[in-house]
C-alpha cells in the first residue's frame, strides 16, 4: 500500500454538478442514496445514485454550500448523472449545471499539509465538514490520515496556489488510491449502472441510508439489504507488473476466470491495485493470477471495506 506521506495533487478532472433551487433538497432526497433531512450547509458525505433496477450509475461526495448542493464525481459520470436526473427534476423547482470549471481544485495530504492550510484558514474544519473563508473552500476528508479538497476561486489566488506547491506533486491517481486504501470507491463512466450497491461496498462505505424514505431503486436495494447477506462483495487486488497488463481477468489455481479487475492505479513503476468483485466465500488465502500459467502475475486479494 501507498505509505503516508505529504503531497498536493490537482483534482480539476474530478466532474462537479451543481444543483440548486426551492425545490433542490426535495428533488435530491427522492433520487440519492444517501439521507438529506439535516443535511446542513458545511455538510459533506458520501452519496449514490441507481437507476429503478437497483444499479449505482453514479456516486460521489456531496456537499452542500447555502442553499446549493455539488456532486464531486469522477471523469465521465457527470453527463450520465445528468441525463438520467433529467428524466425526474422538472417536476420540481430545481435546476442543475456543470459546475466542473467554477473551481480550482486541489486536494492535500499529510501533517505536512494540515499546518500549511493553517496558515491559510484561521481554522480547519471538522472531519466530513467545509469551511469558506473569501470565497475559497476547504473539505476535510481526513480518514487514516489527515486530507482536505480545496477549492479556489479562479481570481487572486495566486499566493495561495504557490504555497500549496511548496508540497510535492503527485497526480490525481495517487489521490484515487488514497480513497481506494480508505476503502471508498468512486466509480469510472465504464463502471455506470452495471453493479449494484452491495456489490461496490457502498453500503459498508456509507454511501447508502436504510432509513430514509423512497428514492429511486430503493426497494431492491433494501430487499438486497435487509435479506441478510451479500452474494458479492468488494476485493482489493494487488499484483506487480512490469508493464500495464491488458488482460485483467483474474483466475484461480484451476484456471477457472472469477472476474475482472477494474479501477487499476499503479502505486510505482512495477506493483499495482486494483477492485474486483468477487463471491463472498473465495478463499483469500488460495492461489490467483492475471492468467493460467505459472508465469502469469500472481495476485493477492484482500478485504476492501471502509475505515470509519
Amino acid at each position: 500500500m501507498q505509505s503516508m506521506q505529504d503531497f498536493h495533487a490537482p483534482l480539476d478532472s474530478f466532474e462537479l454538478l451543481q444543483i440548486n433551487g426551492e425545490d433542490s433538497g426535495k428533488f435530491l432526497q427522492g433520487q440519492l442514496t444517501c439521507d438529506l433531512d439535516g443535511f446542513a450547509s458545511g455538510s459533506c458525505q458520501l452519496g449514490a445514485a441507481c437507476n429503478n433496477k437497483g444499479r449505482v450509475y453514479a456516486n460521489f461526495r456531496l456537499i452542500k454550500l447555502g442553499d446549493d448542493f455539488f456532486l464531486s464525481m469522477q471523469p465521465g459520470v457527470l453527463e450520465i448523472a445528468m441525463q438520467t436526473l433529467q428524466k425526474y427534476i422538472p417536476f420540481y423547482k430545481a435546476q442543475m449545471n456543470d459546475a466542473s470549471h467554477r473551481f480550482k481544485r486541489f486536494g492535500l495530504t499529510g501533517n505536512k499539509a494540515t499546518e500549511l492550510l493553517k496558515t491559510i484558514f484561521p481554522a480547519l474544519p471538522e472531519k466530513n465538514r467545509t469551511a469558506i473563508v473569501g470565497g475559497n473552500i476547504i473539505i476535510n476528508l481526513s480518514d487514516n490520515l489527515p486530507r482536505y479538497e480545496l477549492w479556489l476561486e479562479d481570481s487572486n489566488n495566486a499566493d495561495i496556489q504557490a504555497r500549496i506547491e511548496t508540497l510535492p506533486r503527485r497526480e490525481k491517481s495517487a489521490w484515487d488510491i488514497l480513497d481506494l486504501e480508505a476503502g471508498i470507491l468512486l466509480i469510472e463512466d465504464g463502471d455506470t449502472s452495471l453493479y449494484t450497491p452491495e456489490e461496490l461496498n457502498l453500503d459498508l462505505a456509507g454511501f447508502i441510508s436504510f432509513n430514509k424514505g423512497c428514492y429511486t431503486g430503493q426497494e431492491i436495494v433494501a430487499r438486497m439489504y435487509f435479506r441478510g447477506k451479500a452474494n458479492k462483495r468488494l476485493f482489493l487486488a494487488s499484483f506487480e507488473a512490469d508493464t500495464p497488463e491488458e488482460n485483467h481477468t483474474l483466475y484461480d489455481a484451476a484456471g477457472n476466470a472469477l472476474g475482472s479487475i477494474f479501477n487499476v492505479r499503479s502505486l510505482n513503476d512495477k506493483s499495482q491495485i486494483g477492485l474486483v468483485i468477487l463471491k463472498t466465500n473465495t478463499v483469500l488465502g488460495e492461489s490467483f493470477r492475471l492468467g493460467k500459467k505459472e508465469t502469469d502475475s500472481s495476485v493477492v486479494l484482500s478485504p476492501f471495506s471502509h475505515v470509519a
